[in-house]
């Protein structure tokens, strides 16, 4: 599609974007298993540091990713292995 050419299918309103993100977040949240390392807060600071790091890892993976695979290679930005070919 060009820049001047108009889309063939009607685009979905805000409504039912923001209504069909908040399925997919609710959905996502309470599917997974979560580590709480509260427990450790106090005596360990690596603790806190670590619960953020996966929390932060796990939105990344459902916000980046369409699969359902975590892509490792560049991280969980993109999909890509030094720009070669690899699924």
């Amino acid at each position: 599609m060009g820049r001047d050419t108009a889309p063939t299918t009607a685009l979905p309103s805000f409504a039912g974007v923001a209504e069909s993100s908040a399925r997919h977040w609710q959905q996502y949240w309470g599917a997974g298993g979560m580590i709480d390392l509260s427990a450790a807060f106090e005596t360990d600071a690596r603790a806190v540091e670590l619960e953020r790091r996966v929390i932060l890892s796990l939105y990344l993976h459902g916000a980046q990713e369409a699969g359902f695979v975590f892509t490792s290679e560049s991280g969980l930005i993109q999909n890509s292995w030094g720009g070669k070919f690899h699924m």
